[in-house]
């Protein structure tokens, strides 16, 4: 469980994408974020790889930590892959594999506990404001970029700017920075959509790793 805090960040960029900001809106971008967040919720699953950067501008030494992997999606069901971990969820229970150790613990998804995946591009109602900032690509395609300031004292994110494809409105890039000038910036890529991923997708198969130690908590 302690190493999940690794993908908070990342799920936070995601969620913030589909922000539903309630007051001082940018016509504009307040449509973009709409119709992103209505596009992702049309959607049967959705995976993507991912690479993320957390860099503390406060630090003298300003060195960034990376991370990549991938991501996959359906309804309450996630699956995260990391170079030392991977996490599994079926919406009701949730294997934490960590590869150095081998093992893997078992625990009931409870997401006021966990990471709510389900969350992610659903509505996330904060005071603040958002602005479009025009169009910018990322290799050819062309993104709407979308500047949100944040004004909800019980968030540790004040500021987010995302670039949101035009052709899929879904995100490819992130950078999100805190009160503490931590700023974290996650790019998307090889984003596929609707692939129909069968259920046992999303539970991790103990009969594959005889070698893992299996800590069941449920």
């Amino acid at each position: 469980m302690k190493k999940l805090f690794i993908i908070a960040p990342l799920m936070l960029a995601l969620l913030m994408v589909s922000s539903g900001f309630t007051v001082m809106q940018d016509a504009k971008a307040d449509k973009i974020l709409r119709d992103s967040k209505a596009k992702f919720e049309s959607l049967k699953d959705f995976s993507a790889n991912f690479v993320y950067s957390i860099t503390n501008e406060a630090s003298k030494n300003k060195r960034s930590i990376v991370k990549e992997g991938t991501l996959k999606i359906k309804g309450d069901k996630f699956v995260l892959t990391l170079d030392d971990q991977e996490i599994y969820c079926d919406g009701t229970n949730q294997w934490i594999y960590n590869k150095m150790d081998q093992e893997v613990n078992i625990l009931p998804y409870d997401p006021e506990e966990s990471l709510n995946i389900e969350s992610i591009f659903q509505v996330y109602e904060a005071n603040g404001k958002s602005r479009y900032e025009g169009e910018e690509k990322i290799g050819n395609v062309k993104h709407h970029r979308v500047y949100l300031a944040i004004s909800d004292p019980s968030l540790d994110y004040n500021q987010a700017t995302l670039w949101i494809s035009e052709a899929t409105k879904l995100p490819s890039k992130a950078v999100i920075k805190d009160r503490n000038q931590t700023v974290t910036e996650v790019k998307f890529s090889n984003v596929k959509i609707n692939q129909n991923f069968p259920d046992s997708d999303f539970v991790f198969d103990t009969g594959k790793y005889p070698d893992v130690e299996v800590y069941d908590e449920r």
